[in-house]
């Protein structure tokens, strides 16, 4: 809020709620307050420490939705039957001090002072009690700032000072700052000087506010004194403006007519009725856009979650072979069972006039090994027909979020978004959750289905599975893409049971068990989904 426009509207707020009662204290979207005041009317105080609009203006009604908040029930404790007998500006500075005051019992006055401090970003609202801060809307410790912090029972320090020329004969001091351009000058030495009135001193002086000062010749600089002037005694004649875009909505609100813009224009009694028309129309639509951008980013986030996910199956099912080979070579084994010597790492054999060599696991029979490869059979069909389901499934759900946010994008007012809810839980948006750890891929289950798919259906027998002990909870499968548990990372392994202790029953912070095995040793406990018995396992304590 331009200092000047501040100036003008805590006149006309004085001039209209002095010695009102205060009523409630409400709580809006974006660090906003609503205080009702009751006097003859009843009016609504709307002070705001929002870093885009930070703000104070009165209005006659709710202009949104009002909402609890802590800060506002501290108001309501503390301001409760306090009377408002002062409202002023710090001299050229963008913080107002509200005084609120009530009889006690013992015909005392206490006192209690809001502070409100227009500074962008760094706006705030401070309730204080002889000077010391009770609560504020937004509290400043250490770690926010190193040389200011506003904290509850702190002393109130007011916001530092620079020193800067007086308003009253700055064209005065021009020819001091011959480096800076004519915007910097401004800024400089007006706090809180808004666009719109420097764009103005510009025009009226026919200007490029990017001039540096010391490249005007000397009419030029006689142009930007003048102009300086005539802004300034222009300031004490208000008529206030609310400019419209082509759609007829506020595009912004000033004093008084600008000599540089061309719009059309609405003229107003007040600053205040200017201020409400402007903040009331745009507030709302400023709040719908920034919903709009975070549903969006939101969607689009889940769309790329789905899409890495779908190129991950992608991959999956290109590196399956024929599972029907795993099947023959079972087949094989079998039958030439009592010719394959005990301890061999490999068995070669004709069949249908073809040589095929079939590797083994020494330490097991020809039958054990049959029954591996089996097994592999088994999984590798079972995902081979399960995969495709799973990336349609997943294309389905791209065209749904890419849909909605087209519908999103569409929407023009706060009523229409109010019944949106894009927000896709976890277990529609991805069958498991997906985690990286050193360049390995672990998957978690959300549940028992999601148990059961990762287990059963997406991993390979020669993949690590984890699970918490004694407890119930979520599958772990960390994906050895065929390497052995030996030569997997001991941080690696370390990490998966982590996940898994994470996501189980296990209370925070007592030391869990959790026992881990290859997942070709683990099998379906029964009807049940999820249960599951598995053997050969080894337990970590994480």
């Amino acid at each position: 809020m331009d200092i000047f426009i501040l100036e003008k509207i805590v006149q006309e707020i004085r001039e209209t709620i002095l010695d009102c009662e205060f009523r409630t204290a409400y709580s809006l979207p974006d660090n906003t307050i609503s205080i009702e005041m009751r006097g003859r009317d009843t009016f609504y105080l709307i002070i705001s420490a929002s870093s885009q609009f930070p703000r104070i203006y009165i209005n006659t009604g709710q202009s949104s939705k009002p909402g609890k908040s802590s800060f506002a029930s501290t108001l309501n404790i503390h301001l409760n039957r306090t009377r408002l007998t002062s409202i002023s500006q710090i001299d050229g500075e963008r913080v107002i001090e509200c005084i609120f005051e009530k009889e006690t019992i013992w015909e005392e006055n206490e006192i209690r002072k809001l502070i409100v401090e227009i500074m962008g970003k760094h706006s705030n609202i401070i309730l204080c009690r002889d000077g010391v801060i009770i609560d504020a809307i937004k509290r400043v410790d250490s770690t926010k700032s190193r040389v200011r912090q506003v904290l509850p029972g702190l002393d109130y320090e007011y916001p530092p000072r620079r020193e800067i020329i007086p308003f009253s004969n700055l064209e005065d001091y021009l020819e001091s700052f011959p480096a800076l351009t004519v915007e910097e000058f401004l800024i400089k030495n007006i706090v809180g000087i808004g666009p719109l009135s420097i764009e103005e001193i510009s025009a009226r002086a026919k200007l490029d506010k990017k001039r540096v000062i010391s490249s005007l010749d000397a009419d030029e600089l006689d142009a930007l004194k003048t102009a300086i002037r005539s802004f300034r005694e222009d300031l004490n004649r208000v008529s206030p403006v609310v400019y419209l875009d082509d759609g007829g909505n506020p595009e912004s609100f000033y004093i008084f007519p600008l000599t540089f813009k061309r719009n059309r224009y609405e003229i107003h009694k007040s600053l205040i009725s200017a201020s409400a028309r402007y903040y009331n129309w745009i507030i709302p639509h400023l709040l719908l856009e920034n919903r709009k951008k975070s549903l969006i980013k939101e969607l689009n986030s889940q769309i790329e979650s789905l899409e890495k996910r779908k190129v991950e199956l992608e991959e999956a099912l290109s590196r399956l072979e024929d599972p029907e080979r795993w099947k023959l070579y079972g087949d094989i084994l079998l039958g030439f069972n009592h010719q394959i010597s005990p301890g061999s790492d490999k068995f070669s054999a004709e069949w249908s006039g073809e040589k095929i060599d079939i590797p083994l696991d020494p330490e097991k029979t020809p039958v054990e090994n049959a029954q591996e490869y089996y097994e592999r059979y088994r999984d590798e069909k079972r995902e081979k027909e399960v995969l495709p389901g799973l990336i349609s499934e997943i294309d389905k759900k791209i065209r749904e979020l890419s849909k909605k946010m087209e519908e999103i994008e569409r929407i023009t007012s706060p009523e229409e978004l109010e019944g949106e809810k894009p927000r896709l839980t976890k277990e529609e948006a991805l069958p498991y959750s997906a985690y990286k750890i050193n360049g390995y891929d672990v998957w978690v289950g959300k549940n028992a289905k999601s148990n059961e798919l990762i287990t059963f259906k997406l991993s390979s027998p020669s993949d690590i599975w984890f699970h918490a002990k004694g407890y119930s909870g979520s599958h772990v499968i960390l994906r050895t893409n065929g390497k052995r548990l030996e030569y997997i990372p001991e941080e690696v392994i370390l990490e998966s049971a982590r996940l898994a202790a994470k996501h189980s029953r296990a209370k925070s912070g007592v030391k869990v068990q959790v026992d881990y095995t290859y997942r070709k040793n683990v099998r379906s406990a029964g009807k049940k989904r999820g249960n599951v018995f598995y053997t050969n396992y080894k337990t970590i304590v994480v």
